[in-house]
C-alpha cells in the first residue's frame, strides 16, 4: 500500500495515524525497529504493538550498563561511554559540562593527521590537564610505506612531548581507506603493505618509551585488507556502526573500544559526535 498526498506527492519516511509509509513509500507491515523503539504491524498495515528497546545506555539500581540494539549488555556495569573528537567538532568551551552534562567518562582526541596538527589539540590538552578529564590521542595516517609510517611516529612522539600529555587512554594509530587530490592519491590495498606500515610505526613508537600503542580501524577493513595477526594483535578499538560488533579479535585479549555510531548529539558539542562503549 502506497498513500499519495495532495498535488500527488508519495509519503515517505512519515506517520500517517496508526501507519507508518517507508522511505521507498510503500506501507510498514511486520517488525520495524525505529528510534530505539520496535514497532509491530498487522499485514493490513495497523499499528499492533510499541516497545522501546532495551538499547543504549541504561541506568538500574545505580550503575549503568550498555545494550547493544539487539538487547545484549556488551561489558559489566563498569562499561566507559568514551567520545572522540576533532577540530571537526569546532571549539569546545566547556569541556566540564560535556563531561558531567553527557555522562562521559573518557575523551580520545586527534592529533592531527600525517604531516598536520589539529587546529583543536591544544586547547582541547590544556582542558583535560587543567579539568582531570581521561584523555587518549589518534593519528589519522595517510602512509604509503614504511618512511611515512616512521614519520608518523616522530610526528606522534613531537606533539605528546610539545603539549606534555598525560594519558589515561592509548595512542591510537588511525587506520582507514584514505584517499585524496582528487582520488589520485589512495591508500594501499594490499595487506602485506599495511603490516609493514604499523609494524614501523609501533616499532619506532616502542625504540622511543611508548608502551600503550594500539590500531584503531572499522570493521570492514580489519575483516579484509587488514585482517593479519601483526596487525590485529593491536587493534582494542573497531568502528561499527550496527546493532552489534559482530566481530571478534582472537589475536588480543584486554579492553577494548566499540565505536558504535558516529553520530550522536551531545550537549555542549556542535554536530555529530562518535561515541563508543569501552569494556
Amino acid at each position: 500500500w502506497y498513500y499519495f498526498k495532495k498535488w500527488g506527492y508519495m509519503a515517505q519516511d512519515e506517520w500517517h495515524g496508526d501507519y507508518y509509509l517507508t522511505e521507498s513509500g510503500a506501507m510498514a507491515t511486520g517488525e520495524l525497529i525505529m528510534d530505539d523503539t520496535r514497532y509491530t504491524f498487522a499485514d493490513s498495515g495497523e499499528l499492533k504493538e510499541k516497545k522501546a528497546l532495551n538499547v543504549g545506555w541504561v541506568y538500574r539500581n545505580g550503575h549503568r550498563y550498555f545494550f547493544n540494539h539487539r538487547e545484549e549488555q556488551v561489558g559489566t556495569d563498569r562499561a566507559k561511554k568514551v567520545i572522540d573528537v576533532s577540530e571537526h567538532n569546532g571549539r569546545i568551551s566547556d569541556w566540564k559540562k560535556v563531561i558531567q552534562e553527557n555522562g562521559v567518562d573518557g575523551v580520545i582526541v586527534r592529533l592531527g593527521y600525517s604531516g598536520v596538527e589539529d587546529k583543536e589539540l591544544a586547547y582541547n590538552i590544556q582542558e583535560f590537564n587543567r579539568l582531570g578529564i581521561p584523555y587518549g590521542v589518534y593519528l589519522y595516517t595517510y602512509a604509503e610505506n614504511e618512511t611515512d609510517a616512521e614519520n608518523d611516529a616522530k610526528q606522534t612522539i613531537e606533539l605528546l612531548k610539545k603539549y606534555k600529555m598525560n594519558l589515561s587512554y592509548p595512542i591510537y594509530y588511525d587506520v582507514e581507506n584514505w584517499e585524496y587530490v582528487n582520488k589520485t592519491k589512495k591508500a594501499p590495498t594490499d595487506t602485506a603493505t599495511w603490516v609493514k606500515i604499523i609494524n614501523k610505526y609501533m616499532e619506532t613508537m616502542k625504540n622511543a618509551g611508548y608502551q600503550n600503542v594500539k590500531v584503531y580501524s572499522y570493521r570492514q577493513l580489519l575483516q579484509t585488507r587488514l585482517n593479519h595477526p601483526n596487525i590485529l594483535q593491536h587493534v582494542n578499538w573497531v568502528a561499527a556502526y550496527t546493532d552489534a560488533l559482530d566481530w571478534n579479535n582472537p589475536h588480543y585479549s584486554g579492553e577494548k573500544g566499540w565505536q558504535y555510531t558516529s553520530s550522536d548529539s551531545l550537549k555542549g558539542i556542535r554536530g555529530r559526535v562518535d561515541v563508543s562503549v569501552w569494556y
